[in-house]
């Protein structure tokens, strides 16, 4: 449910999903939307009075993801001469005819070989399908580095996934022993994929954030607040 809120002048759009939750949870995601989840029985009077205490870093928050995506590097028509960040390098894109689709690094550039240069759709889909193919085999090699702890706690190894998501870097499915990571995380370093492989995994032994899960989460990876908070700041 679309909702709007103005605070001191300056209008609020939010979106809210009621759900059953005990606490009135916001949340920002990367496109600068604010998603709100409460309980039916919570009046939206309660909820507003949330968002207007807590507008200044609402409004802030989102601004700073906006200006990120402003700044951001990425191909919009994956054209000749744009660029794109792979695992934290960034490569120029060169176009190039070729009989038989490929995509290859070439020192600081990414070349995409296609039958007909001029066919954006072609383009696009051809480095998509390059990058997810990429993204499947980091995450995997990631959860194999942080595996030895988890092995150690009697965790098997899971099936790996990789799919777009809007809101989440990673997620996982402890009894169906499944790992999904964002398609995004293609843009990241692999430090910071390892972080999320290790959070997602923890939740093999802990289902939820309490006190266990991140005992365990800085046992695993002791700099893990770090990893976060640069993955938290980057937008793709």
């Amino acid at each position: 449910m679309e909702k709007k809120l103005t605070v001191n002048g300056v209008e609020i759009c939010y979106e809210l999903q009621r759900k059953k939750v005990k606490n009135i949870n916001v949340r920002i995601r990367a496109d600068s939307k604010i998603i709100v989840s409460a309980d039916r029985r919570v009046p939206v009077e309660s909820i507003e009075a949330v968002l207007t205490a807590n507008a200044d870093k609402l409004i802030k928050a989102a601004n700073k993801l906006a200006e990120a995506r402003r700044r951001r590097i990425c191909p919009v028509e994956y054209a000749d001469g744009e660029r794109i960040v792979v695992f934290g390098n960034i490569y120029t894109l060169r176009i190039l005819h070729s009989s038989k689709p490929q995509v290859y690094t070439d020192g600081s550039c990414l070349v995409i070989g296609v039958k007909d240069p001029s066919d954006a759709s072609a383009r696009a889909a051809l480095t998509d399908k390059w990058l997810r193919e990429q993204i499947l085999d980091a995450a995997e090699q990631a959860c194999r580095r942080v595996y030895p702890y988890f092995e150690s706690k009697g965790v098997s190894f899971p099936a790996i996934r990789v799919r777009r998501m809007t809101s989440q870097w990673g997620n996982c499915r402890p009894r169906e022993g499944v790992v999904t990571f964002n398609t995004r995380l293609a843009a990241m370093p692999h430090s910071l994929i390892d972080y999320v492989a290790a959070h997602e995994l923890c939740h093999f032994l802990h289902p939820d954030h309490s006190r266990l899960f991140y005992a365990a989460l800085s046992e695993c990876m002791p700099d893990w607040q770090a990893r976060k908070k640069q993955l938290s700041d980057s937008v793709c």
